[in-house]
C-alpha cells in the first residue's frame, strides 16, 4: 500500500469524525477516531510513512476547528513520529499496546484542552471536586 491510500483513509475518517461526532459520542464522550488510525498505522508502517498522513490529518483538523492554529498538526505528526519511530521495541500485533498507546496519546491531547479551557482561560466544566466541610 503505498501513501496515497494511507492518506485518503485518513481523510475519510477525519471527516467522519469532523461531521458525525455529535452522533456518535456516548455520555458527552466522542470516540477519537483519527488517533486510534495515527496510532496503529504508526505502530505498523513506521515513522516514514505515518508522518505526511499526520500532517495531513492535523492540518484538516486545524481548519476545520476553531483554536489554537496548528495544535492538531504538530501534535500529531510529533506523537507518530515517536511512536513510529520506537515501534521495533514493541510487538505491534499486541492489543495491549495499542490500547496503551492510544491511551496515552489522548491523555495528552484532553489534557491540553483541560489546561487551557480550565486554567487560563477560566471556562467552567462539569467536574466537580468535594468539598471539606469544617
Amino acid at each position: 500500500m503505498n501513501k496515497k491510500l494511507f492518506l485518503s483513509i485518513g481523510i475519510f475518517l477525519t471527516l467522519i469524525e469532523i461531521y458525525f461526532a455529535n452522533a456518535i459520542h456516548i455520555n458527552g464522550i466522542a470516540p477519537n477516531i483519527t488517533i486510534v488510525y495515527l496510532v496503529i498505522l504508526a505502530l505498523h508502517k513506521g515513522h516514514n510513512d505515518t508522518v505526511f498522513v499526520a500532517l495531513a490529518i492535523g492540518l484538516m483538523l486545524d481548519i476545520f476547528f476553531y483554536g489554537n492554529f496548528g495544535f492538531f498538526t504538530i501534535f500529531y505528526t510529533f506523537s507518530t513520529y515517536i511512536i513510529g519511530y520506537n515501534r521495533h521495541y514493541f510487538f505491534a500485533t499486541n492489543l495491549n499496546i495499542i490500547i496503551l498507546f492510544i491511551g496515552i496519546t489522548s491523555i495528552f491531547l484532553e489534557g491540553y484542552f483541560f489546561l487551557i479551557n480550565v486554567l487560563f482561560l477560566n471556562i467552567p466544566t462539569n467536574i466537580s471536586f468535594p468539598r471539606s466541610e469544617e
